[in-house]
């Protein structure tokens, strides 16, 4: 009796620090958000014109607007439906606005979309790190995303990289539970809720949509045909598609008829900036690989354009690199990073590898694992490849905020691999150092990232 109890308050104990972490990274992003100014992010300046419309004008703005067009890109994000975060910033500045009418609190308002979407990320990893690994290996991805210099930027400033990467760790979360439990309405509910946050948030992120898919449907087909109960299988997919196409179409529809039939407005985007841009930064003008007949290969290792390749910028500024990719961190930090990924992805190896040779019997746990796996290479491999066409055929811009859709998966996978590592431990006392001592060298990594940033803004 003494024993279950002592269980319970443990669990109980576990439950109030992981509460208690999340509100810390929730200040530290709202930290963040306070301490920078206004465009001192990529792309903020055009990203916070559409809550700012939306704030003054009560509705939904439309990208043909030349108030809001770019002087120099010739165009605006209004021509995007994925409206999710410039609305509740818009909400977070009505908000705000009943308490003052300063251009900076209003600021701090539509910046708290991704303070809260940083948190989400961070309690929704925890969930599903605590279904997957040992206590250690849980905090330690935990602490590494959410440590992280360039997440932590990502949740401070208005942008929608971070709002998809929160729908994806809803959906991560949701495939889990489907997986583990069996699926119902109450997790299918939370993989509806994801994947509408990742619809309206980025394209990037469709990788993961396509991964619940494909995950919802083979969960139930690799089961055997008498066990598998498929009217609930419609029942619970039709739930699904409704709280989507619900939260969803209206917006697509609203941009075919707006744009004749360009209900994801991409092209009307492209079109306005070979019209308005200037010269050089029209896209057939544009200095990029695919205007000079160059193949992929040759832009991946070209240093032409920044003096680095596309890779090594590309990690710097997953890592972390602020304002417009200005302010860097130190190279022992970068290092630092590469090391703890390259251990941690060759474990994730080396147990793949090992595994192939066990689960003869290929028992439901063992598929059902695989299955995960398999939604999360895609969804990992997808946003690297559009990244990559990106830089190539639209504008060659090599920054891991464009990789960062797949952030999600990257942990999982680091998660993977430690804790195989982590269970070749047999004392957690050395299991448990190995965590801490991590965590003191992230915090202390990021905190010389922040300071780093205050002294950049002090010389603006």
């Amino acid at each position: 009796m003494k024993l279950k109890k002592s269980e319970k308050t443990k669990k109980e104990l576990q439950k109030y620090l992981e509460i208690l972490y999340v509100l810390v990274c929730a200040a530290i992003f709202f930290t963040w958000s306070l301490t920078l100014s206004f465009d001192r992010a990529p792309d903020e300046m055009m990203r916070y014109q559409i809550p700012q419309y939306i704030f003054s004008h009560g509705a939904l703005p439309s990208g043909n607007d030349a108030t809001l067009r770019n002087d120099m890109w010739g165009f605006s994000y209004a021509y995007y439906p994925t409206f999710i975060g410039p609305i509740f910033s818009a909400l977070f500045m009505k908000i705000a606005s009943f308490f003052s009418s300063s251009e900076f609190i209003l600021l701090v308002a539509a910046r708290f979309t991704s303070v809260i979407s940083g948190t989400a990320t961070i309690w929704f990893l925890m969930k599903s790190a605590k279904r997957l690994f040992k206590e250690e290996t849980k905090w330690f991805i935990v602490i590494m995303l959410s440590m992280l210099p360039q997440f932590v930027y990502l949740s401070s400033y208005v942008n929608n990289d971070i709002i998809c990467i929160c729908g994806s760790a809803i959906m991560v979360y949701a495939w889990i539970c489907g997986l583990q439990d069996g699926w119902n309405y109450k997790n299918g509910i939370t993989l509806a809720a994801g994947i509408v946050i990742a619809a309206l948030s980025y394209y990037n992120s469709y990788g993961w949509i396509l991964s619940s898919i494909l995950i919802f449907g083979m969960s139930y087909l690799i089961k055997s045909y008498r066990n598998t109960d498929f009217k609930k299988m419609f029942r619970i997919g039709g739930v699904i598609s409704a709280i989507v196409l619900v939260c969803v179409a209206g917006f697509f529809i609203r941009n075919a008829i707006i744009y004749q039939g360009d209900f994801l407005g991409m092209k009307s985007l492209t079109e306005s900036s070979q019209m308005y841009a200037l010269d050089w930064l029209k896209p057939t003008n544009r200095n990029i690989a695919a205007n000079h007949g160059d193949s992929v290969w040759q832009m991946l290792i070209s240093k032409e354009w920044t003096g680095y390749t596309w890779a090594d910028l590309t990690f710097r500024s997953f890592i972390g690199t602020f304002g417009y990719m200005q302010v860097w961190l130190s190279v022992k930090a970068y290092w630092f990073y590469l090391v703890i990924f390259a251990v941690g992805i060759l474990g994730f190896l080396i147990m793949e590898a090992s595994g192939l040779f066990r689960h003869k019997e290929k028992d439901q746990y063992y598929k059902g694992t695989i299955l995960l796996k398999c939604g999360l290479t895609i969804s990992f491999v997808i946003p690297i490849a559009l990244s990559i066409y990106y830089s190539y055929a639209v504008d060659y811009e090599p920054q891991g905020r464009y990789c960062y859709p797949m952030v999600i998966a990257l942990m999982c996978f680091l998660g993977y691999g430690y804790d195989w590592i982590m269970k070749k431990i047999p004392w957690k006392v050395f299991r448990r150092a190995f965590v801490l001592v991590y965590a003191v060298v992230a915090m202390g990594i990021l905190a010389y990232a922040y300071t780093t940033v205050v002294m950049w803004l002090k010389t603006l």
